[in-house]
């Protein structure tokens, strides 16, 4: 399910549970002095009510939390974002120099190459006329 119908679905049963509750509660038919009678509801949340704001204590700190997982996770990200925009010219150095220097030292090492190679034959020839 999407985040969308997640809300919708969390709005409609809050909604459903306050009017459960406080519907009966206000309008329903007290018990009579024996204990008899009045509304089902009435006399349920009249009975539980305890327990009733119990539960919602529970679900409003369950919300609590998840919400402010949310909004770690969305701090946590844009906290990321700001240290990448930190260091972004920095990281653009390093690709530059990552992508200019290993051309650069293989020119180089063949440079060396040939001059060593150039420097040993004159070394021979200088060690060994005849040769």
């Amino acid at each position: 399910m999407s985040i969308d119908h997640t809300k919708k679905l969390e709005k409609l049963f809050i909604l459903l549970a306050l009017l459960l509750l406080l519907l009966p509660a206000m309008f329903g038919e007290p018990r009579n002095a024996d204990g008899s009678g009045g509304d089902f509801l009435r006399n349920f949340v009249f009975d539980f009510q305890t327990l009733l704001t119990g539960l919602l204590a529970i679900g409003a700190a369950y919300w609590t939390l998840r919400e402010m997982r949310i909004s770690d996770e969305v701090q946590e990200r844009r906290h990321f974002e700001l240290r990448l925009d930190a260091i972004r010219d920095d990281l653009l150095a390093v690709k530059r120099l990552q992508e200019t220097v290993p051309g650069d030292l293989r020119k180089n090492v063949d440079g060396i190459r040939d001059s060593l190679q150039t420097l040993t034959k004159k070394s021979r020839s200088i060690h060994d006329p005849v040769g």
